[in-house]
């Protein structure tokens, strides 16, 4: 009887989710790229940057790129934890936007 009520209150709530992703496609209005910042991190230009690049590009984000030309000091967290290299630069980036109060901020990590 318990997984009656369980399939039930599933159904319900995947209804109501349906729902309420179909209203809010119809009546939201797109988010200005103005107010986004992208952040990441990178040392050098590989492949794998350029083409991120080319893609905030195309979608007009705008990018600020964290680490640019600094030596990688992160470690290698397949074989051992990290050197926390990312984080301090997030932070850092981080307390020179806390002005303004509008802005979102996307951290993105490979």
């Amino acid at each position: 009887m318990e997984y009656v009520k369980f399939g039930v209150l599933l159904w319900f709530s995947w209804a109501q989710f349906i729902s309420n992703a179909h209203s809010a496609d119809s009546s939201q209005q797109p988010f200005p790229t103005e107010k986004l910042l992208v952040l990441t991190v990178a040392t050098q230009e590989t492949d794998g940057y350029r083409r991120f690049m080319q893609s905030a590009d195309y979608f007009n984000y705008t990018v600020k790129v964290l680490g640019m030309g600094e030596e990688w000091k992160g470690g290698d967290v397949g074989r051992s934890i990290g050197g926390g290299q990312k984080v301090r630069l997030l932070k850092e980036a981080m307390e020179g936007l806390s002005d303004q109060e509008d802005l979102v901020v996307l951290f993105v990590d490979r």
